[in-house]
């Protein structure tokens, strides 16, 4: 299964839509307020499905934010799933080595790595038992602030379509989302940085290869 993420609107709200093979599955809207307003998803009939809302974590508070330069674990931005899906995603950071985002839900348990790479921003998706069920690119190319995502998704685990769409939602919106940048044209970013030590052992550049085939999503 493939699913492509579209930012449809940039500017005093962020807009979105989820389409697979050219049909809408999901489309989603984000509050005007950068990191602290909820971000909700609606189904095709445009019915509510589920939000996140950020919520305050007591660590968040203690440990200062330049601490996460030492080999301290932290966790931060917590935000809470509430309505078909239930549960919470939040950034584990702990010294220059473990750099993850934890998706707990009472069904799936999930875990992304970045990678980075030149034009192109990568993520692995791995199960708790460390099974690789994705690979979410985002296009480093961005035409009037509007951002677009590719999720790679092996078919034993469509069951997680909406709970991914809504991580790559919540991830644009925390680091790509600021609403108060509106200006037109095109734009590219680079990001060359080495994946966490976790990252590097997991990653399997042959992975997608008989799912997809030649839709395969190019690795590294």
């Amino acid at each position: 299964m493939i699913l492509k993420v579209h930012q449809t609107k940039h500017d005093l709200k962020n807009a979105y839509q989820i389409t697979s093979a050219g049909k809408l599955l999901y489309s989603a809207c984000a509050s005007n307020l950068h990191r602290l307003g909820n971000l909700t998803i609606y189904d095709e009939n445009k019915q509510p499905l589920c939000t996140l809302s950020r919520t305050v974590k007591l660590q968040e508070l203690l440990i200062p934010t330049i601490l996460t330069l030492f080999p301290i674990e932290k966790k931060k931005d917590f935000y809470q799933l509430e309505g078909a899906l239930s549960g919470t995603c939040y950034h584990r950071l702990k010294g220059p080595s473990i750099c993850e985002y934890h998706i707990q839900t009472d069904i799936s348990s999930l875990v992304i790595h970045p990678l980075y790479h030149g034009s192109r921003e990568l993520f692995l998706v791995f199960t708790a038992g460390e099974e690789q069920i994705a690979l979410i690119e985002r296009h480093t190319t961005v035409v009037n602030q509007k951002d677009t995502y590719t999720l790679y998704l092996t078919g034993r685990y469509e069951h997680t379509a909406l709970l991914l769409s809504a991580w790559i939602l919540l991830y644009d919106h925390q680091n790509y989302g600021d609403q108060r940048e509106i200006s037109a044209g095109i734009s590219k970013t680079w990001s060359w940085s080495l994946p966490g030590a976790k990252g590097r052992k997991l990653y399997n550049p042959n992975w997608g290869q008989d799912e997809f085939q030649e839709q395969a999503p190019k690795l590294l």
